[in-house]
This record gives C-alpha cells, sequence and structure tokens, in this order.
C-alpha cells in the first residue's frame, strides 16, 4: 500500500500528460500524448535503435563513473592522509569541487575509510545522476551514437514520439539506477546501525 502510494505521482502525471495532449490543451507536435510515445518507444526498442545506442551510453557512463569515482576517491584518501598532498592538490579541487569538503578533511588512518565513506557514497550517488545529465548532454553535442545522439536526431526530425519515449527510457534507468545504489548503500553501512 505504501508503495503504491509513493509511485501514485506518477501515475497521476502519466494521465495528466496523457490528457493535456488529447484534449489538444498544448499542441501534440511538441507534447505528444504518452501512448503515442509508448508506441514509439516499443517501436524503437524492436527496431533496435533504442537498444544499440543504449548500449554505447552505458558503455560510455559506466566508464566515466567508474574512473571518476576511483580516481576522486582515491584522490580524496590520499588528500585526508597527507596533508602536503592536500595543500598540493587541494586549489584544484576545490576549482572542479567533485567531493563533499568533509571527506577531504585529514584524520587518523584508522579512521578514514570508516568516517569518510557515508560522505563518499552520498558522492557517488550524486555523481551517478551527474553522469547521466552529462552523458546524455555530450552526446546531444559530439556523438554518432548513444543516448543523446538518438534523442537529438529525433527532434531535428520532428519525431517528438520518439525522442520522448528515449528522454523517459534515461529517465527511468537514471531512477532505478539510483534506486538500486540505495540499496546497495543500505546494505553496505548495515553495520552502523
Amino acid at each position: 500500500m505504501r508503495a503504491s502510494l509513493r509511485y501514485l505521482p506518477l501515475v497521476l502525471l502519466a494521465l495528466a500528460w496523457e490528457a493535456v495532449a488529447r484534449l489538444n490543451l498544448v499542441d501534440t507536435s511538441a507534447l505528444p500524448p504518452l501512448s503515442k510515445v509508448a508506441t514509439a518507444w516499443v517501436d524503437l526498442t524492436q527496431g533496435g535503435e533504442l537498444i544499440s545506442n543504449g548500449a554505447a551510453s552505458l558503455y560510455r557512463g559506466s566508464i566515466g563513473l567508474l574512473l571518476a569515482v576511483f580516481g576522486g576517491g582515491a584522490l580524496g584518501l590520499c588528500m585526508a592522509r597527507w596533508r602536503l598532498f592536500d595543500v598540493f592538490v587541494n586549489p584544484l579541487v576545490e576549482l572542479f569541487y567533485p567531493l563533499p569538503k568533509s571527506a577531504l578533511i585529514p584524520v587518523m588512518w584508522d579512521v578514514i575509510v570508516p568516517s569518510a565513506l557515508p560522505e563518499l557514497l552520498n558522492g557517488i550517488r550524486t555523481a551517478l545522476a551527474l553522469a547521466f545529465i552529462l552523458l546524455v548532454s555530450s552526446e546531444l553535442i559530439v556523438s554518432q551514437q548513444g543516448f543523446g545522439y538518438l534523442i537529438g536526431y529525433l527532434g531535428s526530425t520532428g519525431a517528438y514520439e520518439g525522442m520522448y519515449a528515449v528522454v523517459l527510457t534515461v529517465a527511468f534507468l537514471g531512477f532505478a539506477a539510483d534506486r538500486i545504489y540505495q540499496l546497495f548503500i543500505q546494505w553496505l553501512l548495515q553495520w552502523r546501525e
């Protein structure tokens, strides 16, 4: 019951989207009915365009996220451990500001990882969301394959049903990734309870 109430706003949004488009409250060329978007999603999936472009995006996004998490995590731990390294690297970190400040506070080595772990995990969650945003944005500009490319291509050809289908696919993948990551964090931090 509680889970169904949690997702009720999404159902209401879907119904409102369909009603607004069907009642012509918004031009359907700009906002097609959700039912037509769902049909376009099925067509793009069956045709393989969504799968192949999605695989390219998820590969790029996963590699980029892993590099950022492990590179940024190692950098943060080194900065917390060695003050001279922190003095040298901190201006660069502040310039890009990829990690929470509390994860960069130097403490004794025995408590660095356990105490910084919740902040690092929250930073990874933020990075996960940003990975989807930046991935699609960069693919819109420079890629010949991927979700962003497909969104740009379908939008430029006026295939708005397909464009919205890809946008919703990215949104649902991001949502699912966040939920799975939250479950992982709960499992990983059980020792704190």
